[in-house]
This record gives structure tokens, sequence and C-alpha cells, in this order.
């Protein structure tokens, strides 16, 4: 497995110097995914919340990537995720800014949600700090994975962290825009759960193995319920199928509660 992430690693790297991010296998049809709904949310409400991002650091700006909005159970507060490793070269910064140094590296972020025409957004960058997290496919506590304090007075909608388990054969949909393998304006990209890896992290294949995922990293995967599962990371093409990886909510949640200050 090691092997294997170092190639996603490397094609994660590639892809996102031009400003983009990579993912895994979808295995999308013609027709839009099904949408299951429950008494606390629908797979489309996460299209309302997944943001092209702008990180403004005292190394220059990020571009990279993508980032969503989302809440923690049992909470109202709300926070930016995005993936860390857009903090270095695959973001277009000279290193790699590691978790206990983004809060003196970071300035601004501002936020464009992908579907519609809202103006930007734009607020002091307060990153929680999460000192286990680590670009992919590196080992750590919390994983890949990047979190903004939003503003109380910030209106903005956001998707729920996951609280169940999910089981292999599950369906996930992938929630952002993809520059090609799929229709204009179709942002949820069905897939199967395949498992943890034994290094932490989430696996997934897509039903539509021709996306081009690029621009994707820190983007949500979402649950039938349209809750977060995973934060995307990177994927590949396996023998004619398209795998993705993430960061599993399961992992960086309880240290991000830690990492809040009490309401």
């Amino acid at each position: 497995m090691k092997k294997e992430l170092s190639f996603l690693c490397i094609q994660s790297l590639l892809l996102l110097a031009v400003g983009c991010a990579p993912s895994g296998s979808d295995l999308e049809t013609s027709q839009s995914p099904s949408v299951v709904t429950d008494q606390t949310g629908n797979v489309e409400d996460a299209v309302a919340c997944i943001f092209r991002q702008r990180i403004e650091t005292i190394q220059g700006d990020v571009t990279a990537g993508t980032a969503f909005a989302a809440k923690l159970p049992q909470s109202n507060r709300k926070v930016i995720v995005t993936a860390i490793h857009l903090l270095g070269p695959a973001g277009g910064l000279s290193s790699q800014v590691s978790a206990t140094e983004i809060s003196n590296v970071v300035e601004t972020i501002s936020i464009f949600r992908i579907a519609g025409d809202e103006q930007e957004q734009s607020f002091p960058a307060i990153p929680y700090q999460l000192a286990g997290a680590a670009p992919f496919p590196e080992s750590s506590t919390n994983g890949d994975v990047l979190v903004f304090a939003v503003p109380d007075e910030t209106a903005l909608d956001a998707i729920q962290f996951s609280t169940a388990a999910l089981q292999p054969g599950d369906p996930v949909w992938l929630a952002a825009h993809v520059i090609g393998g799929a229709p204009e304006g179709r942002f949820l990209h069905q897939g199967r759960f395949l498992g943890i890896e034994d290094d932490g992290y989430f696996k997934m294949e897509f039903l539509n193995a021709q996306l081009d995922l690029r621009a994707t990293s820190g983007a949500p995967i979402v649950d039938e319920s349209g809750h977060v599962v995973a934060v995307n990371l990177a994927g590949m093409q396996v023998e004619g199928a398209l795998w993705g990886y993430g960061n599993p909510v399961t992992r960086f949640v309880p240290g991000l509660e830690e990492a809040m200050p009490d309401e």
C-alpha cells in the first residue's frame, strides 16, 4: 500500500502544480445519482456548501483545490475544511507548511461558491490547531486536513459531519466540480465505499472511471444522508477503475472538537 500511496501523492502534486487536486474513481452513469433523504440531510445539500478558495499566506496566495463548509454534530458552529497538502508545493508555495506553522503563515481565506453566483466571502484565516495533521500520504494522527474557524456572523450553508459508520459497498458521493468526464453542472459524483486502509485513509471506487478529478482535493465525500464522511485527497486509475482516497471524519473530528474553544 505504501508504494501505491506514494504514486498517488506524486500524481496529486503534479496535478496541483497547475492549480488543481486529484481524487478517486467515480462509477456514475448518464443519469443523475439517486438521492436519499432523511430528517437531517440530503445528498444535494452538499452542493451549496462547496467552494473554490483563495488562502492568502506570507509565502503567497494558494488557489488550488476545493473547500467546504461544515458543522460538528450537536453544534451550530461552522468551519471551513480543506486539505493541508495544498499549503505547500501542491498549492504553489515554495515549501510545505506544517500543522504547527499554519497560524503564523496564513492570513486571510476567501471562498467562492462553485454552484451559483454568490459573491466572494472573505474573513481572517483562524486555523484550528490540529497538530497531528500532515499531508497525504504521510502517517499522522489526524491525517491530511486543514480547518478554519468561521466568524459567528457569517451567513453560510454548512453540511454536518457524519456520526454513522459506513459498510463496504455503501454509496458515497464526491461533491465537487470536475474539469472533465462529467456533464457541466454536475457536482455529485457517485461511488461506493471500499473501506479504511491500514494507514487510516478512506478508500472508494467511483462509478465513472473517466472523471478528471483535478482541483478536487479538499472537497467533501458524503453519504446518502448528505453528511460528510471524508475529505477528498487523491485518486488513481487501477485496471480501468478509478479509486479515490480521503481522510475520514472519524479520524480528525475528535481532535477538532478538542481544538475548538468552549462555546
